[in-house]
């Protein structure tokens, strides 16, 4: 949950992990745009905030069990890769995208950076800014009227099917370490017979619900969920890329192909000397029988 406290494990399995029951319910009398009901959820490294489109629906009614392990990678920097090392500060990098960024007190990544172009670009079309990014709205005026959000989709979706991405590689440098949680759900009925009779008796799922007599398992499961996130080992795999060969490994390479094509070179040259001896005596030899003769 954004802004609370980083909270830590050192035990895998669900008895070491986060454990969440969420009422998800919406009022009778309540108007609502919204087409399903439940929860989303985000899972990244709790260094970054969640992005707009990211996450995984969980249904009202269900125990949703959350696995996850994180994976490591790092790269090596240019030349090896095309990454940039040390991207920690505002001034490490000169680019407009890159600095606002830091400015929205972010950690640097580079979909963020990408981010910051395409928030400029629907300003400068559309003269709001999108406020689904993480980006701050620094011109003060969100897109607010339907016509705004249009010509914001709009720009959004033409955007992102072109090749902006390789475009904008001089400003929106790459990461040289990311984090990956790669999870998968499980599922079970929630709540059991037992426990949903407990629940229906407390007075602060009956102010949930605006209701003051017995609460039946039905209504608790149109209405709440429950999840438990956990890690299924507390080890961290780590893929660091190494240069395929070291500067010594280069020169002793070179150094051996040049060896070896000088002694080619050398042993051509003495099978061509020798050829042309053995000429040489052959035609000695036969003047020395014709002057016998």
């Amino acid at each position: 949950m954004i802004g609370s406290e980083i909270r830590n494990t050192v035990q895998p399995g669900s008895y070491g992990g986060l454990h969440v029951e969420l009422y998800v319910g919406v009022p009778d009398d309540e108007n609502t745009m919204s087409y399903s009901q439940g929860a989303h959820v985000f899972i990244d490294d709790n260094h970054f905030l969640p992005l707009r489109g990211e996450g995984i629906a969980l249904a009202p009614g269900t125990f949703s069990n959350i696995v996850f392990k994180r994976t490591m990678t790092k790269l090596k920097p240019q030349p090896y890769s095309e990454c940039i090392d040390n991207l920690k500060n505002i001034d490490s990098f000169d680019s407009e995208y890159y600095r606002k960024v830091f400015r929205s007190n972010l950690t640097y990544r580079q979909i963020e950076c990408f981010h910051a172009y395409i928030q400029s670009e629907i300003y400068d079309k559309c003269k709001c800014d999108d406020i689904n990014f993480n980006l701050i709205a620094e011109h003060s005026a969100p897109c607010l009227t339907i016509d705004q959000q249009l010509c914001g989709l709009v720009t959004y979706n033409k955007i992102t099917l072109s090749n902006y991405k390789s475009k904008l590689k001089n400003y929106c440098p790459l990461e040289c370490e990311s984090v990956k949680l790669d999870f998968f759900k499980s599922e079970n009925l929630y709540p059991s017979y037992s426990y949903g009779k407990k629940l229906g008796e407390n007075d602060k799922i009956k102010d949930l619900l605006k209701r003051n007599e017995t609460i039946t398992i039905k209504q608790l499961q149109s209405n709440i969920l429950a999840i438990s996130f956990y890690y299924e080992r507390i080890v961290q795999t780590e893929i660091t890329e190494s240069a395929s060969i070291t500067w010594d490994g280069l020169i002793s390479s070179i150094g051996g192909t040049l060896g070896l094509f000088l002694g080619m070179s050398f042993l051509s040259l003495f099978e061509i000397f020798d050829f042309c001896l053995q000429i040489f005596f052959h035609l000695t030899e036969k003047k020395k029988n014709l002057l016998k003769n």
